[in-house]
């Protein structure tokens, strides 16, 4: 039986079972430092659940709640369930478990973003109970990461497809694309 629960203090083996899910979720992402895992633990807006199945973690969400004038957003984060353990239904717990959870604290709605290359799992969010909608989504690229990451991919997800757009930018450019793709 998989149980869930929040972290809510650093434990070197919690540290260590999150850093091993991310490359399954985001392989270009950078490694976790033991201190942006402090710096989410100890933010109250920030809930990160695990879930753990015969005494392993093998899976987590993170659920960040912020306040708007028109009211507070949920949204979540970085689901993933390890390789070994997928197909048994856990995504689907611990993505219901953070819904209720922000039920509970008065949500109305939640978000997330999915890149669209992660099938099983935009699945598993239709079949939750998440819808697709249209956005006109627009990104803000520092230098730096211009120069790390030449080429950058914009996604604007449809109702019923997806669009993939690769933009070079151009030289001195600061990277901020704010066009609406066709």
């Amino acid at each position: 039986m998989m149980k869930i629960r929040e972290i809510k203090r650093y434990g070197r083996k919690t540290f260590n079972a999150v850093s091993a899910l991310i490359p399954q979720l985001s392989p270009e992402s950078p490694p976790l430092s033991e201190e942006h895992f402090r710096k989410i633990i100890r933010t109250k807006e920030t809930r990160l659940f695990i879930a753990e199945y015969q005494n392993r973690i093998v899976g987590m969400l993170t659920l960040a709640t912020y306040p708007v004038p028109t009211a507070d957003r949920y949204w979540i984060e970085d689901v993933v369930i390890d390789k070994s353990v997928r197909g048994k239904g856990f995504g689907r717990e611990i993505i219901n478990f953070a819904i209720e959870f922000a039920r509970q604290q008065g949500a109305k709605t939640i978000d997330l973003t999915s890149r669209p290359a992660r099938i099983e799992a935009n699945e598993l969010y239709k079949s939750v109970g998440f819808r697709l909608r249209e956005t006109n989504a627009t990104d803000i690229i520092s230098e730096y990461a211009l120069l790390n990451f030449p080429v950058i991919i914009i996604i604007f997800l449809r109702v019923n497809s997806c669009n993939i757009s690769r933009v070079k930018p151009e030289p001195g450019s600061h990277g901020i694309f704010n066009d609406f793709l066709p």
